[in-house]
């Protein structure tokens, strides 16, 4: 479900995911891990806690639970709009697809077991969160915070690096009125261009082997927007800022229709009359 090739996928639903900042943090401390710090993780918390932990974690809404009550929600909700809310309000994913993708990614594949261990149970810590009793979060957490700092360290320097700052600095000072904007102008454009615009640009930052950049750009897009009021629909707006970043990060490697294509949303809400 969630690749480093579809980073902009996964940022947008760890935007709607409950505890997406922790989370957000988590996964992008995860994927900077250094091989010294990989060497010092040690034990993980026992196996008691971590049941514990990982059965309140499956309770975060997700899209085919929704869509499995289609039918009835239709006939006793009423208007479909609010079902509409209730899917973009759920998660793509769950738990385990997260796992699976720290699991296939450096550097946490080439550990030792314990030492993957130890990195799931601090995202299992994240994505559970509050849902889970915060004696079992802390203990689950414990080894991960004990063994490395675990706020993520800066992005890396690159070439594109200024212009993903200058996206996430903007993004908490745009009015609500610029973010409907922004979230109009993708709705009305809404078709299969945008994904396959989308899907150009994933698929150079592949070529490239930029994808862990993209995927820590990305990620940071994903807390910024956690960190910040829109008043639109999170998932609305993940899908406009995650776009510009994609953009930002691979304007070497695709053609000016695609770059212009994946900020033309994002670049909807920047008139200054909306502020």
């Amino acid at each position: 479900m969630y690749t480093l090739v579809s980073a902009p996928v996964l940022a947008a639903d760890v935007v709607r995911h409950p505890h997406a900042v922790r989370l957000a943090d988590t996964l992008d401390r995860v994927l900077a891990l250094s091989a010294q710090e990989a060497a010092g993780l040690g034990t993980p918390a026992s196996a008691d806690v971590r049941a514990r932990v990982l059965q309140a974690g499956e309770a975060t809404p997700r899209v085919a639970a929704e869509l499995d009550h289609l039918g009835p929600a239709l006939r006793e909700e009423g208007p479909t709009g609010r079902l509409a809310v209730r899917l973009e309000s759920a998660l793509l994913g769950s738990l385990a697809d997260v796992h699976g993708l720290v699991l296939r990614e450096s550097p946490v594949r080439a550990l030792a077991r314990d030492a993957q261990q130890v990195a799931l149970d601090a995202v299992t810590s994240a994505w559970a969160g509050a849902s889970a009793a915060l004696s079992d979060v802390r203990a689950l957490a414990a080894p991960w915070e004990a063994a490395l700092d675990p706020v993520p360290p800066s992005l890396p320097e690159r070439p594109w690096t200024p212009a993903v700052r200058d996206l996430l600095e903007e993004a908490p000072r745009r009015s609500s009125a610029q973010w409907a904007a922004s979230l109009q102008h993708h709705r009305a454009g809404r078709s299969l261009r945008w994904s396959d615009t989308l899907h150009v640009a994933c698929r150079a930052a592949w070529e490239a082997d930029r994808l862990l950049d993209v995927a820590r750009a990305q990620l940071a897009a994903a807390r910024a927007l956690a960190l910040t009021h829109t008043g639109v629909a999170p998932y609305g707006a993940a899908l406009v800022l995650t776009g510009a970043v994609q953009a930002a990060c691979t304007a070497d490697l695709v053609p000016t229709s695609v770059r212009e294509g994946l900020r033309a949303a994002w670049e909807a809400g920047a008139a200054p009359s909306l502020g």
